[in-house]
């Protein structure tokens, strides 16, 4: 890989995240994130995380940026669409 390319955390973020080590996957999509900040589907992921450790505002955050960057992708309207009725469904965040 170059120096100052995403991918090898890209690729370290995703093997944690089909392990379900959101933790870990999060901290390298967000080192990722600086390094190539147009690529949608790393708001996509961290959007998810953030679904999954019901942190329903940033989750919804990220999910609107992936959208920005790439709003013909269903994939991100419906990860939002869960972001919001989870979030509805959810006892009043502090």
């Amino acid at each position: 890989a170059q120096p100052g390319s995403p991918f090898p955390y890209l690729a370290a973020a995703d093997y944690f995240l089909k392990r379900r080590q959101l933790s870990e996957a999060k901290e390298y999509f967000e080192k990722a994130l600086p390094l190539s900040p147009e690529r949608a589907a790393t708001y996509q992921r961290l959007a998810f995380i953030a679904l999954e450790q019901r942190r329903y505002d940033e989750a919804e955050a990220l999910a609107s940026e992936a959208i920005r960057r790439f709003p013909h992708k269903e994939e991100y309207h419906q990860l939002l669409d869960e972001i919001r009725t989870r979030k509805s469904k959810s006892p009043v965040q502090d």
